[in-house]
């Protein structure tokens, strides 16, 4: 081995790329990493909170549906409330105190008996709901068609679903609007 001024371990050009070698990553490279992990997990966030979000829609419009299932059912059989001499038809609407409360009714000679209600939560409008009067014995609406449309504002999600003079409930679908 050599030593001394010309040996290879003492050139200043070793020296410098060994001594580079050893101070590990530079600043910049540093806050380039750090930077590009923020964007990252930003916009993981981002996509989970509008998942989410959607979701929760998913089960509003869900919760509605099992509403009228319900109201369905109930008619189908004759299942009289206490209280009701004769019963008529079960329904779905909005209730008379607020615009995103949505109610299941048993409607008698008598006057109606409110079986349900369920609040929609402040997150979501209710943009549409038709009264649907579900016959007894029939389970078939008395109206033409009845339809329900719930919204979120951000993102702009909206589930919707019919029921039809049949009775017909239809599948929730979930669109961006």
């Amino acid at each position: 081995m050599h030593s001394g001024p010309f040996s290879p371990t003492s050139s200043p050009l070793v020296r410098s790329t060994q001594l580079k070698d050893a101070a590990g990553f530079t600043m910049i490279e540093l806050l380039i990493t750090v930077g590009i992990m923020i964007l990252i997990f930003g916009g993981g966030i981002a996509a989970y909170l509008n998942l989410d979000r959607r979701q929760s829609l998913i089960n509003v419009c869900k919760e509605i549906e099992v509403m009228a299932r319900s109201a369905q059912k109930k008619a189908r059989v004759g299942d009289r409330p206490e209280g009701c001499d004769h019963l008529n038809a079960y329904r779905l609407s909005r209730t008379a105190t607020g615009p995103d409360e949505i109610s299941l009714q048993a409607v008698c000679d008598s006057g109606t008996t409110t079986i349900q209600i369920y609040d929609v939560p402040t997150l979501f409008t209710v943009q549409t709901i038709t009264t649907m009067n579900f016959l007894v014995l029939h389970g078939g609406l008395e109206e033409d068609s009845g339809d329900v449309l719930v919204r979120s504002a951000n993102p702009n999600y909206q589930c919707e679903f019919t029921v039809d003079k049949g009775g017909s409930i239809g599948s929730t679908n979930v669109s961006q609007y």
